[in-house]
């Protein structure tokens, strides 16, 4: 897939050029220690997340979107933000989780959360498998932007190079993670208040197993 330039940085290549290997379960463990260690401040981060989604959907449809995609990307991105800080033993406090809303990373993080979810949504409606293969092909976009800086458009691709050395394993992480998800929305919905932060957790470890952190 071409994009606005294919040429890659020696930091998006070296990252591009590694092999590794899916571990589902090493990541599910790792990532529910991660989760029960920050449960108090991923519970919070939640409830913000619920709250905003509120007051967005009585704005009405129309604003209520406009402003969902200006603040979805940054939000989200904070995850990642507190999550990868603690992977490298640091203490973040509550306020890490809104560092996606500095103009830097901004408009990166606002069009890495849109971009992805448009081409998935155009594979699904013209054939259901490029649907499938742009969802798991951009996994680590954001993840990118907010650890390596990266902007948007080679963050996705960076992220879909990585990701297609081991596609197939890394579909059966997402279709685990979806089937935990699915499990917490059975248990009439309250189950999500776990599942969802463990699943983010989880993210976060195959990250920095696959990818890795950069030192700080």
């Amino acid at each position: 897939m071409s994009g606005p330039s294919d040429e890659q940085s020696p930091n998006e290549r070296e990252l591009t050029d590694r092999d590794y290997r899916v571990d589902i379960w090493d990541y599910f463990e790792r990532g529910w220690t991660l989760f029960t260690q920050n449960a108090g401040l991923l519970f919070g981060f939640l409830l913000v997340l619920f709250a905003v989604q509120f007051g967005l959907g009585s704005l009405g449809n129309r604003l209520g979107t406009i402003l969902g995609v200006i603040v979805g990307g940054p939000l989200n991105a904070g995850w990642f933000y507190f999550l990868f800080a603690r992977l490298q033993g640091q203490s973040p406090g509550f306020q890490a989780f809104f560092d996606g809303f500095r103009w830097r990373r901004l408009p990166s993080l606002i069009n890495v959360s849109v971009f992805p979810s448009v081409l998935t949504a155009i594979g699904f409606v013209l054939l259901v498998l490029p649907g499938i293969y742009f969802s798991v092909a951009y996994l680590f976009a954001m993840p990118l932007v907010v650890e390596r800086g990266l902007k948007f458009w080679p963050a996705m691709e960076t992220s879909r190079r990585i990701i297609s050395r081991n596609w197939f394993g890394l579909f059966g992480f997402t279709l685990a993670i979806a089937a935990v998800n699915f499990i917490g929305a059975l248990l009439l919905g309250v189950g999500l208040l776990a599942t969802v932060p463990w699943s983010v957790c989880t993210l976060a470890v195959a990250y920095e197993r696959i990818v890795g952190l950069k030192a700080t």
